[in-house]
């Protein structure tokens, strides 16, 4: 049984876990680490918000809540990082369970412009210099 007043072994088991998630391509969750190292996973939710065991490890140099929550970071990149392989799976779970959308990001009007320039604008904008700094004549 491992001791879960002890939040240093439990992250030192959080590391080992996520190694061998990214060694064999598993998304890393924080239910499947609960199932490893056989806690409810309502504890660890408990501890994300601060309702219980909140106190400070000097070890760690943070709080449960503040390590729990870094684990959350830690297993969303995960799911992140799975969802930009082209899987579509990950991205239902990104949006149904962390608030993500699939929306198209937003043209601005100055973008918009950009897209739409002529050859010869783009050309006027990257014409000869009159002169360098320092009066020095390239030599092209």
């Amino acid at each position: 049984m491992i001791d879960i007043d002890d939040l240093a072994l439990l992250d030192r088991l959080w590391d080992i876990y996520t190694s061998l998630c990214y060694k064999y391509n598993h998304v890393i969750t924080i239910e499947r680490y609960c199932i490893l190292i056989n806690i409810n996973r309502d504890t660890f939710y408990s501890w994300y918000k601060g309702e219980t065991r909140d106190n400070y490890c000097e070890e760690l140099g943070t709080t449960r809540s503040d390590t729990v929550k870094k684990w959350d970071r830690e297993s969303e990149s995960s799911w992140q990082d799975e969802a930009s392989t082209g899987n579509p799976g990950p991205m239902f779970v990104l949006k149904s369970r962390r608030g993500w959308s699939e929306q198209a990001p937003a043209v601005g009007m100055s973008e918009e412009r950009m897209l739409h320039r002529t050859a010869e604008q783009i050309a006027a904008d990257y014409g000869t210099p009159a002169a360098l700094p320092g009066d020095v004549v390239p030599d092209f």
